[in-house]
């Protein structure tokens, strides 16, 4: 034990303290602002980019299938009415022609019918040319009147389909009544419709069919 009062005391009976100093020393990094993980942003940056482009291209693809659908039926449409308007015009001429030759065969009694509508018709069939086929002209009964019945058809074109096998016609079925003592002529539309006419023959038409085997 150390005594004050004899410093001079031997070292070897003093007792050592030792004091150890200890500095905390950070790492030498400072603190400063945390980065930011970049790769999942840039992530779904592509992910809406793809879905854009995705839905851009299905847009601009029905938007496309819509026009094409719009042009055709705009092609039909107008193909109908111009077919109609040409049919229109060759109902008037049958009426005007059919007038005129009742004027000039006036007389005998019955002189109208099949025959005298027939004559009348072959005076115009090559106004239109290949446009209106003139089918068939025969005698008949609408209820109690007698009646002469006058069917043609108007080319309306391959229309939508582009096929030449395949072409629309417009038919037309009228009617004619003349009264002799009223010296009038009427008529009454009883068919006017679209009809098709193909010429692909589905029985004599071979269409290869794979039956399954592999040549070598």
């Amino acid at each position: 034990m150390y005594d004050p009062y004899n410093p001079y005391e031997s070292e070897q009976n003093t007792p050592k303290i030792e004091v150890n100093f200890k500095r905390n020393r950070g790492s030498g990094k400072k603190a400063g602002i945390g980065t930011v993980n970049a790769g999942g942003a840039i992530i779904i940056i592509i992910f809406v980019v793809l879905c854009l482009t995705i839905f851009g291209l299905l847009s601009f693809t029905t938007s496309f299938a819509d026009k094409k659908l719009a042009d055709r039926n705009l092609e039909s449409v107008s193909q109908y009415y111009r077919a109609d308007a040409i049919a229109e015009e060759a109902l008037a001429k049958i009426y005007d022609s059919v007038y005129t030759k009742i004027l000039l065969t006036s007389g005998p009694e019955n002189f109208f019918g099949e025959d005298l509508v027939q004559s009348a018709i072959d005076g115009i069939s090559d106004i239109f040319g290949e446009t209106v086929e003139f089918m068939y002209v025969y005698d008949t009964y609408i209820g109690d009147d007698e009646a002469v019945t006058v069917a043609y058809k108007t080319d309306m074109g391959s229309g939508a389909s582009k096929d030449q096998l395949v072409r629309f016609y417009l038919n037309s079925e009228v009617n004619l009544f003349y009264d002799q003592n009223a010296q009038k002529l009427t008529y009454k539309i009883s068919e006017w419709k679209v009809i098709i006419n193909s010429e692909f023959d589905y029985e004599n038409e071979q269409i290869d069919v794979w039956n399954g085997q592999i040549n070598f």
